[in-house]
């Protein structure tokens, strides 16, 4: 299904804030991966550079830096709570230093133990109170929570369940595998419309740090009546894929190889993919790892050079 373009209508989210930091030099920590520009103060100014050049790529959203500030990269609750803070402080300045028009941040909701495990998802009495950890920490600098690469349903709930209270807009993205489901298994559509029926905070649901050719996948599937059903509740549709190579199903964070990035996602490629995403309906349109503030920039003036052929 392919349905009416208004290129107007669609939003940049940012590119993959941990790949761009160490392309501009922050160490290659296996560890504590884009945290380490939070734990050592002299890459503090390198995170505002980063998150900058996305606003000024034409970002309208811009994610807070806090996805692997969690337990399994080794953080105390106490250092959770420091990281997480500056991780929303450092956003919020860049925000505020940004020439875009409403710029805003995301709240990054991560995974807790992986992330593209379904297998080690924590149960809801552990994950539901780290979440609204989480959430209570990054309210006072974000304006919209986004739960990241939630690989089931289960998952997507607890981190919902996590922040609700705080009453703010959701943002919810999978990570899909290869045949266009979710890590788990389950189906794209039985997922929306859990999450979307779950809180009426859900206003998009994306799908990130998966290959594009997958989120295609994903976007091709989605039912007529699923479609009529985010359309009735102004649930917008999105996508940031990222650039590496397929992961194994048995990685995890503390492997000792990363993800290799793949060559071929040049920004003019990764142009043909977004708009495939958009003509199939996605509206909100950014990158995860190894999608830098080129691409973002090349899609920002894709969407102009459309948007100037339709006036004529």
């Amino acid at each position: 299904m392919t349905n009416e373009v208004n290129y107007r209508d669609v939003i940049l989210l940012d590119g993959g804030t941990g790949r761009e930091l160490m392309k501009r030099g922050l160490p290659d920590d296996r560890k504590l991966w884009s945290a380490h520009a939070l734990v050592h103060p002299e890459y503090h100014d390198l995170l505002h550079q980063v998150h900058q050049s996305f606003y000024e790529a034409g970002s309208k959203y811009v994610t807070s830096n806090n996805y692997t500030v969690t337990a399994q990269s080794g953080f105390t609750d106490e250092e959770i709570d420091k990281y997480t803070k500056l991780a929303g402080v450092i956003a919020a300045e860049s925000r505020a230093a940004a020439k875009t028009l409403n710029a805003q941040v995301l709240g990054s909701i991560p995974p807790l133990i992986e992330s593209y495990r379904s297998d080690l998802v924590l149960p809801a009495e552990k994950a539901v109170p780290v979440y609204t950890r989480i959430g209570n920490i990054l309210a006072p600098y974000v304006d919209v929570f986004a739960a990241e690469t939630m690989s089931c349903i289960r998952e997507a709930i607890m981190a919902i369940d996590g922040v609700k209270h705080l009453n703010k807009p959701i943002f919810v993205a999978f990570t899909l595998g290869k045949d266009g489901a979710l890590r788990s298994g389950e189906s794209v559509d039985s997922a929306i419309r859990t999450v979307i029926n779950h809180s009426s905070l859900v206003r998009a649901v994306l799908f990130n740090c998966s290959e594009p050719e997958h989120i295609t996948i994903c976007f091709r599937n989605l039912s007529n009546d699923l479609r009529n059903e985010l359309n009735a509740k102004k649930v917008r549709l999105g996508a940031y894929a990222n650039a590496l190579v397929p992961v194994p199903k048995d990685w995890t964070l503390s492997s000792t190889e990363a993800i290799p990035r793949r060559d071929d996602l040049t920004p003019e490629a990764y142009i043909a993919y977004a708009d495939t995403w958009i003509q199939l309906g996605a509206t909100l349109i950014g990158g995860c790892c190894g999608i830098g503030p080129e691409h973002i920039a090349a899609i920002q003036a894709f969407l102009v050079s459309k948007i100037k052929i339709s006036r004529i």
